[in-house]
């Protein structure tokens, strides 16, 4: 499941204003309102974490 990052439109409260992640499934709906203030929120657009190559593969020879 994916973590995404929202950040208040207006003057939010504290969990809100400065942004804030949560962990949902790709099927759910975005959020539209901060869970702790209802404010008005949106989703950022933010780096994914990529892994590239067989490297971060944990394999025998890594295991000592």
């Amino acid at each position: 499941m994916p973590i995404y990052e929202y950040i208040a439109e207006t003057a939010g409260c504290a969990h809100c204003a400065s942004g804030f992640d949560t962990l949902q499934k790709i099927a759910d709906a975005q959020l539209t309102h901060c869970p702790q203030c209802g404010q008005p929120v949106k989703r950022k657009l933010s780096a994914p974490s990529v892994a590239m190559g067989g490297a971060h593969l944990t394999t025998e020879n890594h295991a000592s």
